[in-house]
């Protein structure tokens, strides 16, 4: 289960990162408007916290070592 989100994670963040480097060198000719790009820049974030957050130990499972 935690193989299949983390790709999610990595392929939304990918797909995210392709489309905004394609709206970046298409320049005023990109079909993009302002709030989907605002939306695939949110989406890379989510993606970086939720990774970030994956990394981080949980709580809970240091206590069911106890």
């Amino acid at each position: 289960m935690q193989l299949i989100l983390k790709d999610m994670i990595n392929n939304t963040k990918r797909i995210a990162e392709l489309q905004l480097s394609k709206h970046r060198t298409d320049g005023i000719n990109s079909k993009l408007s302002i709030f989907e790009v605002a939306n695939l820049m949110d989406m890379m974030k989510r993606a970086e916290t939720m990774k970030e957050e994956k990394n981080q130990p949980n709580i809970f499972h240091s206590i069911a070592y106890n």
